[in-house]
């Protein structure tokens, strides 16, 4: 059996966990709306497409088309917070049991998240790190 743990090596995943959350949630979600609207309606074919999107719009076809769009996008911002809060969670708890933030910052490097979502973490248990320094001071 093949060992599968990155003992400190960087990953260099083309793409990370959180974009393809995104991406996924970004999509599905918007399409489940539009899907539960059209079967709704209870209209058959083009009717049931049109009022799907006038009962999202409030009236008006243009304006279900946006609020699908803005639906997505909300989506792709609540996948990146679905990563990021539990994981931030976590490496924090491991700074407050009182693991090095020299290996916490090194294991960032090795989870399988973009880029982007790697340095936000590591902002963020630099900035808890520092500040239980001052409390303990």
């Amino acid at each position: 059996m093949q060992n599968t743990k990155n003992e400190g090596k960087q990953v260099t995943a083309a793409v990370g966990i959180d974009t393809v959350l995104g991406s996924i949630m970004s999509i599905g979600v918007p399409g489940l709306v539009y899907g539960l609207m059209i079967m709704a309606s209870g209209k058959p074919g083009a009717c049931a497409v049109t009022h799907a999107l006038k009962t999202l719009g409030l009236g008006n076809m243009k304006a279900g088309a946006v609020s699908l769009v803005a639906i997505s996008k909300a989506s792709d911002v609540a996948s990146h917070a679905v990563v990021q809060i539990p994981t931030e969670a976590s490496l924090k708890q491991r700074i407050y049991e009182g693991e090095a933030l020299e290996d916490v910052l090194s294991d960032i490097d090795t989870l399988p998240l973009s880029a982007t979502m790697r340095e936000k973490l590591k902002k963020k248990v630099i900035a808890y790190a520092s500040k239980r320094e001052e409390v303990k001071a």
